[in-house]
């Protein structure tokens, strides 16, 4: 995994350059809320993960584990969402259908990582199979 900093991606991701700092605490405060449903979904530390700046990396949130490697785009997108959300209707419809995927996707990694022992899950699994469910049905009918 790659041991860039979350925040410098989310602000390559969004256009902005990395030595601005005007964005910064409104990037940090969505990026925290991106990471807070990581945390619920059990994607990251059990104890889920709080930034406050360049210093927290994905290797942070992930580790090695390669199948939660759309983390990044999960967290870049749903950033993006809050803080330059589309003009189009229809973009933005994909883009809430695109998070639900991911969505759905990470439940279904944290899953089978929570079933060998990986993962300790934050989301009990009645929870998990409802949030599952929602995702689903928000893809179809997409």
């Amino acid at each position: 995994m790659n041991e860039e900093s979350i925040l410098g991606t989310v602000k390559k991701a969004l256009g902005v350059e990395q030595d601005v700092d005007a964005f910064d605490e409104a990037l940090v405060m969505h990026i925290n809320t991106a990471l807070s449903v990581l945390a619920q979904l059990g994607a990251g530390p059990e104890d889920g993960l709080y930034i406050t700046g360049n210093d927290v990396t994905w290797k942070q949130l992930i580790g090695e584990n390669s199948l939660l490697s759309l983390v990044k785009t999960y967290v870049c997108q749903k950033v993006r969402l809050i803080f330059d959300p589309p003009l189009t209707s229809s973009v933005l419809d994909a883009m809430e259908r695109s998070l639900k995927e991911m969505e759905w996707r990470i439940l279904a990694v944290t899953d089978i990582s929570a079933d060998s022992g990986d993962v300790t899950e934050c989301v009990d699994r009645e929870a998990r199979a409802e949030i599952a469910e929602h995702a689903v049905l928000e893809v179809n009918n997409g």
